[in-house]
Formats: structure tokens, sequence, C-alpha cells
């Protein structure tokens, strides 16, 4: 029996993680352990509950004000204890977060064989995300098993000098949580708690990457400005990230302002409704520009690029930076040019079919581990 151990630290690695689990943990072929780090402890633990699976370890790798070093050493300490503990033959990591990054390489001194899931992902610039982009590259020179969601992830790996052999197409597992949740009754529940902008044309916001801290988001916020007062009867909806330096300027910003709403984090199922709603989508999140297409809501990114080039690239995705010279701009012609709105949705995902857990679990369970 396969000893397999999963390694979640952020909400987003939890959703996306989170239907390959629950294929896993249902399979008896398996022994399946999941290690949550606690990047992101309280709504990695709303993300299983919401998708009955079972967490078996909780790390504390958080301590308020550390540095992106001490995070990174504290993991490397925290998980090197797991390992020793449970010696897993397999370890599955998943995307491109610190937690995902070292998760592959405290299983690469354990000589473990591990399998990435969102692998080849690239932006080919080390600073834009930061530091993500440079956590997907270490995690792909220690894998065994690269599940790349579309072909040109699988492309980007080969170029790198992967064994295509290695490389299995599967989608994106996102698709696969994102029509969970979709099937799910709790559409009367989720009225309730918005009924003051629901019914009326809003824009849902999300910012949270390190890039787009201090001075971009100043002018990001500079933008959003515009587009209130602009369009004084469109309602603007933020939802906050629980870093006071994206949330505090925010709400200094528009605390007051009658057509703003600034919630919380709000838990998936809702989330997503939320997303499903909205006029516009504007977000520096790469989850966002792949729930987008799904749900046929037309995104605008907050990047100067981007890892999820397929949906530029299919014009359901708009980059406009962070420098907020072109957001109000792009906000407008969305509004007014219903031609140029239509041209942003897409009835084809380009993500996937709702079937990557599936054939992960497949691909999984039927490797060799002697190969």
């Amino acid at each position: 029996m396969k000893k397999i151990l999963i390694i979640v630290g952020t909400r987003p690695e939890a959703i996306k993680m989170a239907p390959v689990i629950k294929l896993l943990q249902k399979n008896s072929d398996c022994q399946t352990i999941v290690c949550a780090t606690g990047q992101h402890p309280q709504m990695v633990e709303n993300v299983m509950d919401l998708f009955q699976v079972t967490i078996d370890h909780t790390l504390q790798v958080m301590v308020k004000g550390q540095s992106l070093a001490t995070l990174t050493a504290r993991l490397y300490e925290q998980l090197n204890t797991v390992l020793d503990k449970l010696q897993p033959q397999w370890v599955l990591v998943h995307g491109d977060t610190t937690s995902a990054m070292v998760g592959s390489m405290v299983a690469y001194y354990h000589k473990c064989s591990i399998a990435h899931i969102e692998a080849g992902l690239r932006t080919h610039n080390l600073w834009a995300p930061f530091p993500e982009e440079i956590n997907r590259q270490v995690i792909a020179r220690v894998t065994n098993l690269h599940y790349a969601p579309t072909l040109s992830a699988r492309e980007n790996l080969i170029q790198e000098g992967i064994d295509s052999n290695k490389i299995i197409v599967t989608g994106n597992t996102i698709v696969d949580s994102l029509e969970h949740i979709l099937q799910s009754d709790n559409e009367s529940k989720f009225e309730n708690y918005f009924s003051d902008f629901i019914e009326k044309r809003y824009i849902l916001f999300t910012i949270h990457r390190r890039e787009n801290q201090g001075r971009p988001l100043s002018n990001i916020i500079e933008s959003i400005k515009s587009i209130a007062t602009q369009n004084p009867k469109l309602q603007l909806v933020f939802v906050l990230h629980p870093n006071p330096k994206v949330s505090n300027p925010i709400q200094d910003t528009f605390g007051s302002n009658e057509n703003v709403h600034l919630l919380p984090p709000q838990p998936y199922d809702t989330f997503i409704h939320l997303l499903s709603r909205a006029t516009i989508i504007i977000t520096d999140s790469g989850g966002i520009q792949e729930e987008a297409p799904s749900l046929g809501r037309p995104v605008v990114v907050l990047r100067e690029t981007t890892e999820r080039q397929e949906s530029v690239t299919a014009g359901l995705g708009i980059l406009v930076g962070n420098a907020g010279d072109l957001l109000s701009s792009t906000v407008e012609r969305l509004l007014t040019d219903k031609a140029y709105y239509d041209s942003c949705l897409s009835s084809r995902n380009p993500y996937g079919d709702g079937q990557a857990s599936q054939r992960i679990v497949d691909s999984l369970l039927n490797e060799d581990l002697t190969s």
C-alpha cells in the first residue's frame, strides 16, 4: 500500500488539492496523510471542512512580522520532523507557495518520490510573481511526476529539460472544485448575506500579491477612486486579504463610501457565488483567472505578466499592470462597449473539464515506485 503525504499551506492550495485528497482518502489502495503547514491556518481548515476531507497534521509556522526567510526556515524544520516520523513513499505538493517549495525539497532530502500538481506555469520573470516564480522552478528540479494543467505548461517543462514521459496534462483541479461548489444548494443563504448589493451591478476586487504592495497599491486605489466617481450607481465590492499591508490602505480610502462594500475573507462557496454574479472581476489572483472563464465573467488582471497566459491569449483575461494607468479606462470600456465585454467571455474553459483530480489519482496509483 502506498503511503502518500499531501502538503498544503495556503487557502488556494487547499481549494485545488481538496478534490484530489477526497478521491485518495476514499481509495483503499493507499494511505493518505494530509499535513497543513499553517500558512493560512483557519482558511485551510474551512476549505477542508467544506469538502469534507481530513487534516491529519497541523503545523504552526506563522509568527507575526516574520520575514520570508524566517518562514522558509521554520517550514524546513517542522516539515523535516513530519517526514522523519511518517516516512512516506510519495509527497504531493501544489503550485508555487513557500510551503510547496520547502515540502518538495524536504521530500527530496528524504528520497521520497514527489508529484507536483499544477506544474509548469511560468512567467519567465523571477521577480513577478515573487517568490512564486522561482518556487515553481525549484520544485520542477526535484519532481518525479509533473501534473501540468495545460499544454503550454507541459511545453514550458520540456523546454527546461524535463523528461516528457514524466509530464501528464490533466487540466486544472480548480475546475473540479468549482463544479463541486456550483452544484451545492446554498443560493438562498448567499442572497440573504449580500442583499444590499447583490441585485445591482457590481465590480468585485481582490488584491494580495507582494508586487502590488506599497506604491503600486496606491496607484491602483487612485484608479478605483476614479471608477467610483465616474459610476456613482455602480457597486464596488472588495474581498479584503488578511494582510494589513493590503487591507489597511483600502479600508482607509473607501471605508465611508456608500457604494463601496468592504468584506472580510469569505468562505469559498460564498466567494464563488460572489464571483458568479459580478459584472467585472478585478484581481491579481491566479486562481480567479482560472475560475472566471467557467463563470462567464471578464477578469481584469492587476499584473504586468501572468503565468496563466491561456486566458489572456483567448481574450478572457485583460492584463492592465499595477501602475493604474490602464485600469480605469479598461473598466470604462467594459461597462460601455457591449461587443468588447462579450468578447471577454467564453463557453470553453481553457483550464479543463472537471476531471483533473481523477486523472491525477489514476496516474499516481498506477505509478511504479521503482521508475
